[in-house]
């Protein structure tokens, strides 16, 4: 079970994904190409970033979730540990999601997935005591294109609320491929959302009013270099600027 502690504690709910990280000359990639990669590497993708930067920030970063018990999860989870990154929640089972990620000189990048398997996961008393003990948690929206994740993902937020435990949530380029129930689910149990502007044509097109009432207070709208805004449902905006 989580220790409260003086730092901030964290959950990050869904999966745990080894990227294979290909860096090139240039994008897009042609057919009957043949190119030389400037590097390879392994990096803890997915849910593994919000954990890793929470950490790198101070907190006390808990993964719940789903790990491969394969080549590719002993990897990640060794990844993880290295950043201070607590996995004692985590059963392996199956197999690791896996993407392999193209990116170019400029900073662009394509992605080609395969999702893993593993148990079905549900809430239990553990992982509820562990919410109980937790400041925030997160959970993205590939979290809910897996089968074996949908339902701890929801539960977790739900129980959260329950528990008056702040729940944020990105809803990611996943989310458009989600069905309209689940979308509407994870979005009322939101309380900070997380999305880019293509994201949010995706999520709510016409403005942001429609999400304030479904009860999201915080809305950071994500503008990459130059930084963010963010929304509050009384009608501040606040300009972070970027690097």
């Amino acid at each position: 079970m989580i220790e409260k502690s003086n730092a901030l504690t964290l959950i990050g709910v869904g999966d745990l994904v080894a990227d294979i990280v290909v860096t090139i000359p240039s994008l897009p990639v042609e057919k009957d190409d043949f190119i030389l990669a400037n590097d390879f590497s392994l990096e803890a993708g997915g849910t593994s970033n919000f954990l890793i930067t929470a950490s790198r920030l101070g907190a006390s970063a808990v993964a719940f979730g789903s790990l491969g018990d394969d080549v590719w999860g002993r990897e990640v989870a060794s990844i993880l540990r290295s950043e201070k990154v607590d996995l004692s929640p985590l059963s392996p089972s199956g197999s690791t999601t896996r993407s392999l990620v193209l990116v170019d000189d400029s900073g662009s990048h394509t992605f080609i997935g395969k999702f893993g398997s593993g148990t079905h996961l549900r809430l239990d008393d553990e992982k509820r005591k562990n919410i109980q003990n937790t400041d925030a948690v997160f959970a993205s929206g590939y979290s809910l294109r897996e089968e074996h994740l949908v339902d701890l993902t929801l539960e977790v937020m739900r129980f959260a609320g329950e528990t008056d435990v702040l729940r944020s949530f990105d809803p990611g380029p996943a989310f458009a491929g989600l069905p309209s129930d689940i979308q509407a689910a994870i979005l009322g149990l939101t309380e900070i959302l997380f999305l880019t502007r293509e994201e949010l044509e995706v999520v709510s097109p016409k403005s942001l009013s429609p999400l304030f009432s479904r009860g999201i207070k915080t809305i950071v709208l994500k503008l990459g270099m130059e930084g963010c805004e963010v929304h509050t449902s009384s009608g501040k905006v606040i300009k972070e600027e970027g690097l």
